[in-house]
This record gives C-alpha cells, sequence and structure tokens, in this order.
C-alpha cells in the first residue's frame, strides 16, 4: 500500500489539493489554494484491494483531487480541462 500525505482542505474553494509541491495550484477562489487551518490528510493510491472509491486523480495544473471517470474529465480552475498526467490512483 502506497499512502501519500501533503493533501490539505482548502479554506477559500473547500477542496483538497497537494501542497507539497512548489506551487500550491490554482483556486477557483482567486490565486492560490490556502491550507491555513488544515490538517494534513494522508491518501491511498494505486492499491485496488482499498476499499473506498478509486478513481480519484489529482491534476497537475490546479494540484485538486478531482474524480476521473468517463470522457469529461472535469474544467480546471488553471484553464481547460484537469490534467491527470503522473498522477496515482487514489482511493476515498
Amino acid at each position: 500500500m502506497s499512502i501519500q500525505d501533503h493533501w490539505h482542505w482548502c479554506n477559500k474553494c473547500h477542496t483538497f489539493f497537494f501542497s507539497g509541491n512548489a506551487s500550491q495550484g490554482t483556486c477557483p477562489a482567486g490565486g492560490q489554494h490556502d491550507h491555513v487551518g488544515s490538517g494534513d490528510y494522508a491518501l491511498v493510491q494505486n492499491d485496488s484491494a482499498m476499499v473506498g472509491q478509486n478513481n480519484w486523480r489529482w491534476c497537475n495544473k490546479c494540484q485538486a483531487l478531482c474524480f476521473a471517470v468517463g470522457p469529461n474529465v472535469g474544467k480546471c480552475s488553471a484553464g481547460g480541462l484537469h490534467s491527470h498526467t503522473g498522477s496515482g490512483d487514489y482511493v476515498v
């Protein structure tokens, strides 16, 4: 089982985002995501035996956690559609 920490709740847009990169990502509420007041959450990735819903992916443009099933991956606050290149398969 692979566990990744540095996931936080943004107090502006109320989404989960990955804060372990230099950029905190583009927040749809303006500027970058802000994790003041958030805990440091850890998510399981790439474990098909884990109980929960898989197919959650990290967007490398806005840093948010997004559901990625079907042809529509969703509109990204950083522009265009979410990009899941480099993401693991997270179980929530």
